[in-house]
């Protein structure tokens, strides 16, 4: 898990990708936000999840036969 990073791109099912600032922008999330927002991270890096705002299709995922998220805050 790690905050938005400038260049970030989900991978959309159909092969195209989309940037996660613009996830951002048409769900009107503050700049400040953005900065502070969590995204959720496979093992090269690549983003998965934003919660609440947009998930990777899991069967997509041909790594990793499970995927474990643990949601957590302190």
């Amino acid at each position: 898990m790690r905050s938005w990073e400038y260049g970030d791109k989900v991978h959309l099912t159909n092969g195209n990708h989309k940037k996660v600032s613009d996830i951002f922008i048409k769900n009107k999330i503050s700049r400040f936000h953005k900065m502070i927002y969590p995204i959720i991270v496979d093992s090269d890096d690549k983003p998965i999840w934003v919660p609440n705002l947009w998930h990777n299709n899991c069967d997509s995922n041909k790594n990793n036969k499970y995927m474990i998220l643990k949601w957590q805050q302190d």
